[in-house]
C-alpha cells in the first residue's frame, strides 16, 4: 500500500512538471530586451526614488525629484507604487504615512483625493508637494524615461488583479519598451510573464541560492530581468552572471560611494543609486533621451 502511495505521488509530480515545463514554453533564453535600452551607453543609473540628495527638499518618490533626476541626467528612475482606497496607482513607499505623512496612518485606506490633501514632510520641513499619481508621472515624462516600477501590493485584493492592473496602465500607455515591473514575489512575476509577455519583468532580492534555480525556470514564467542587493554580490555571484550571461539583464541597487568602484570594477551595466556627486562623471555618460 505504501510503495502504491509513493508510486502514485511520484507519478503525479512527474504529471504536474510535466504540464508546467509544457505552458511555460519549456527552457530557453528571453527575448533581447527594448533595442532603446540596449543601445543606451553603459554602465546605466537609476536614479533610486528620484534624486534628491543633491537638494534635500525635494523629498523621494516625487514629481519634483524625477524632474531633478531627468535634468541630472538619469534616463531611468525608479519608484514605489502601491493603490489608493479607491483603486488609484499612487507612487509612494511604505505602508503607513511615518514621517512624510505624519497625519496619514495607512496610506492605501484613503483615497487619492485625501491623499492628495496630505503635504509631504521632507528632513521636518512642510513641502507643498503631495503624493504623485502614477498617471501624472508618466503625463510628465512619457517615453523620454525608462521606469523601474517598485510594485507593493498595499491594498490590492490580489497579487494577480494587480498584474492586470499594471499591465494594462502600461499597454494603454505605450509604455511596453520603457517599464520594468519589479517584485520580489516570484508568483506576481510568473503570473505577469505568463499573462502578459510584452511586459518588461525583474525579479527581486536576486542571491546565490535563487542562482541554482534561475536555469530551471520555464522561459514563459522566467523574468526578463534580475535584481539584488549590491551587499549580497561576491565574485562567485559575479562569475555565475557572467557565464549564464544574466549580466546583462542584472541590477543592483543600494549601491553608494563607498562601494560603486567595486561595483563597476566587476562590470555590472545597470546600477540603482542614490543621487550625489560621486556620480557626476558617470551621467556624463549617460545617452540623452
Amino acid at each position: 500500500m505504501f510503495k502504491k502511495l509513493i508510486i502514485g505521488t511520484a507519478l503525479t509530480l512527474v504529471v504536474i512538471a510535466s504540464a508546467i515545463y509544457i505552458i511555460g514554453g519549456g527552457f530557453g533564453n528571453k527575448p533581447p530586451l527594448p533595442t532603446a535600452l540596449q543601445y543606451a551607453n553603459r554602465p546605466m543609473l537609476i536614479g533610486h526614488r528620484g534624486a534628491t540628495s543633491t537638494n534635500p527638499l525635494l523629498p523621494d518618490n516625487t514629481l519634483a525629484a524625477f524632474s531633478h533626476a531627468q535634468e541630472r541626467g538619469y534616463r531611468w528612475i525608479e519608484f514605489d507604487i502601491q493603490n489608493s482606497a479607491d483603486g488609484a496607482f499612487v507612487v509612494y513607499h511604505d505602508r503607513i504615512g511615518g514621517e512624510e505623512l505624519p497625519d496619514v496612518d495607512t496610506v492605501s485606506h484613503l483615497t487619492l483625493a485625501q491623499l492628495q490633501t496630505h503635504k509631504i514632510v521632507s528632513g521636518s520641513v512642510l513641502t507643498d508637494y503631495t503624493i504623485p499619481t502614477l498617471d501624472s508621472v508618466i503625463r510628465r515624462f512619457d517615453t523620454t524615461m525608462f521606469y523601474y516600477f517598485d510594485m507593493k501590493t498595499y491594498g490590492s485584493a490580489s497579487i494577480f488583479s494587480l498584474a492586470d492592473n499594471i499591465a494594462r496602465f502600461i499597454n494603454e500607455h505605450g509604455l511596453v519598451d520603457n517599464v520594468f515591473v519589479a517584485t520580489h514575489r516570484v508568483a506576481f512575476i510568473a503570473y505577469l510573464e505568463y499573462r502578459h509577455p510584452e511586459v518588461n519583468t525583474v525579479l527581486e532580492g536576486f542571491n546565490e541560492r535563487m542562482a541554482e534555480l534561475l536555469d530551471y525556470v520555464p522561459k514563459n514564467f522566467k523574468p526578463d530581468m534580475i535584481s539584488g542587493y549590491q551587499v549580497a554580490l561576491d565574485d562567485s555571484l559575479v562569475s555565475f552572471l557572467r557565464e549564464s550571461g544574466w549580466i546583462e539583464r542584472y541590477i543592483t541597487f543600494h549601491v553608494d560611494s563607498a562601494n560603486l568602484k567595486q561595483t563597476l570594477d566587476w562590470g555590472i551595466q545597470y546600477i540603482m543609486v542614490d543621487d550625489g556627486k560621486y556620480v557626476d562623471s558617470l551621467l556624463k555618460l549617460q545617452t540623452q533621451p
